[in-house]
């Protein structure tokens, strides 16, 4: 992640991010029964590798409840708000 180029690419962003905000959750104790947690996060890696390869590509996605709660800390991010003077749809 040296690169500048690299480390702004749509897919390494959110991977990274995503990532980052599990790890906020965890320890934060949202994850705290881990029973639950291995039923709501079977195929995270998977999620996390689809969303980040296709989300930054498409008007809208489905993901699951688990991802969608990750996901929704990232939405306030600068990345994902329009740059002034493009559209809003």
């Amino acid at each position: 992640m040296r690169s500048r180029h690299f480390r702004n690419t749509p897919y390494a962003w959110l991977d990274a991010h995503i990532l980052a905000t599990l790890k906020t959750f965890v320890k934060s104790g949202h994850y705290a029964n881990r029973k639950g947690v291995a039923e709501k996060l079977s195929g995270f890696f998977t999620d996390v590798e689809h969303s980040a390869t296709y989300a930054p590509y498409v008007d809208g996605i489905f993901i699951d409840k688990a991802m969608a709660e990750l996901v929704a800390r990232l939405i306030d991010a600068p990345v994902w708000r329009p740059r002034s003077g493009a559209a809003e749809g």
